[in-house]
């Protein structure tokens, strides 16, 4: 939270009024709009588009910061700090970010791959009739957990 701080106190950085008041201001409003979408892909269930928001909102007021640069009202020091907190901020963004929609079919794919490999030979047991029935709602209901990161190992039954 403290990158997202300093990113929001830009004002004593700027020199020139008439940035602070333009420009500042647009940087205080994008990253109040970046915290929100943090908030609300941390307590919603569908997360990526309040991701995508958030990673635009970070570009914008990384656009911003660059603008003051090029206008010299941000000494290089300052803006070196400020860029450091919005990589620290975007690289958070985009480990949310790392399993979008299309990942999730991807695993799926290999969830049900690994489970077609490892039911030869193995199709007349008992236990692994039982999982048949509803396997593809398993292995669903597993991707989800995985994806959620609420999946908990537990024991396993040795079928042989």
């Amino acid at each position: 939270m403290a990158e997202k701080e300093e990113i929001i106190n830009t004002d004593p950085f700027i020199c020139n009024k008439e940035y602070k008041y333009t420009v500042g201001e647009s940087i205080k409003k994008e990253t109040i709009e970046m915290i929100i979408n943090i908030y609300r892909a941390n307590s919603r269930k569908d997360k990526v588009k309040h991701i995508v928001k958030a990673r635009e909102n970070i570009e914008v007021i990384w656009v911003l910061l660059r603008l003051l640069r090029d206008l010299k009202q941000v000494n290089i020091k300052k803006f070196a700090g400020l860029n450091d907190k919005c990589e620290s901020v975007s690289k958070q963004l985009n480990i949310k970010a790392h399993l979008m929609p299309q990942d999730r079919e991807l695993l799926l794919e290999k969830l049900f791959e690994t489970y077609y490999s490892t039911r030869k030979n193995k199709r007349n047991t008992h236990s692994c009739a039982e999982y048949e029935v509803n396997y593809e709602g398993h292995l669903i209901a597993l991707c989800d957990r995985l994806l959620d990161k609420t999946y908990n190992i537990k024991g396993s039954v040795l079928i042989k």
